[in-house]
């Protein structure tokens, strides 16, 4: 993904130094530190440290399948800061028929009506990609702002599977 974008608009952020480092020498191993990317360590969702940036898409790849409810909710308050209108966030999740964390694994299990609740609370539409086969069985999610005279990309044209 990194080849297609114009170089400095690259973001990533992780709450582990550690794979920070990695993603540094990931980037090195593929030849694209020209690209400038930005990486930085962050414990938290509100995105304070992107202030005065705006992206028009955003990727939680099994950000919500380790985060406590409290702190989707905070990330879903924020991300406005720095998404744009039109933007949006593909994120994935471990879906369950109720709310529940697994001790062992420290993974999060979540109904889609806690996101579809949060998506009305705080004004996001929100997509389901039950087709898309994901290694670890997580569900891909698309959030957008609910924006007056925006409209949504349909479900149709993007592979996503409904609209909720």
């Amino acid at each position: 993904l990194i080849d297609y974008l114009d170089s400095g608009n690259y973001w990533g952020i992780d709450i582990s130094s550690e794979n920070i480092e990695t993603g540094r020498e990931f980037l090195a191993e593929w030849g694209v530190e020209e690209k400038r990317p930005h990486l930085s360590v962050n414990d938290d969702l509100k995105f304070e440290q992107l202030l005065g940036q705006e992206f028009d898409v955003v990727f939680a790849h099994s950000v919500f399948t380790h985060t406590p409810e409290a702190t989707i909710e905070e990330c879903l308050v924020h991300l406005r800061k720095v998404l744009k209108p039109s933007g949006v966030l593909f994120a994935t999740y471990n879906e369950g028929s109720r709310r529940f964390y697994h001790r062992a694994t420290g993974n999060f299990l979540y109904p889609l009506k806690f996101f579809e609740s949060l998506c009305h609370e705080y004004g996001y539409s929100i997509a389901v990609d039950q087709t898309l086969v994901h290694h670890q069985g997580q569900t891909m999610m698309m959030f957008r702002q609910s924006v007056p005279g925006f409209k949504p990309i349909l479900a149709e044209t993007t592979g996503i599977g409904r609209l909720v």
